[in-house]
């Protein structure tokens, strides 16, 4: 099969807060996310041929992240579910405009710690477009790896 769009990144957990009138505690709604998943479902939703290079936990957010993927659309063969590292995730918050900002919890996560010998390399070959996201060029172990994914 050959892929319109393959990315390689992130793909996490966002811990979004519910309005909830007269509660003062904060409530938080876990959704999929991550700059490259979101990327891909929406070109998938719009006919393109997608997959998914990348890294989660072996954890219940790594299996609801893969689950979101598949069904819209996105291939997740170039997936590798960790059973050592937890998924990243990101705690958002609204100011009084309802504008975002994220507290990211990444370091020494599964999508950080993508080995080369992880990389799918036959999904690869078959893709006519790469797109990576800057948190993958963070300085981690993932950053030499898709060194070498952009290289080939």
């Amino acid at each position: 099969m050959e892929y319109d769009i393959v990315g390689i990144g992130t793909a996490l957990i966002d811990f979004t807060p519910i309005k909830i009138e007269g509660n003062k505690k904060r409530i938080y709604e876990c959704n999929p996310g991550g700059s490259i998943a979101n990327f891909l479902t929406a070109a998938a939703r719009q006919g393109s041929r997608c997959a998914f290079l990348g890294k989660v936990g072996r954890d219940v957010f790594g299996g609801e992240l893969k689950k979101a993927l598949e069904e819209n659309g996105v291939d997740c063969r170039g997936m590798v579910m960790d059973p050592q590292h937890n998924t990243s995730c990101s705690f958002v918050s609204l100011d009084e405009n309802g504008d975002r900002s994220f507290v990211f919890y990444r370091e020494r996560m599964a999508d950080s710690m993508l080995a080369e010998e992880e990389l799918n390399y036959e999904i690869l070959r078959e893709s006519r477009l790469l797109h990576v996201t800057s948190f993958a060029l963070a300085g981690d172990i993932s950053y030499e790896t898709i060194l070498e994914g952009l290289r080939f």
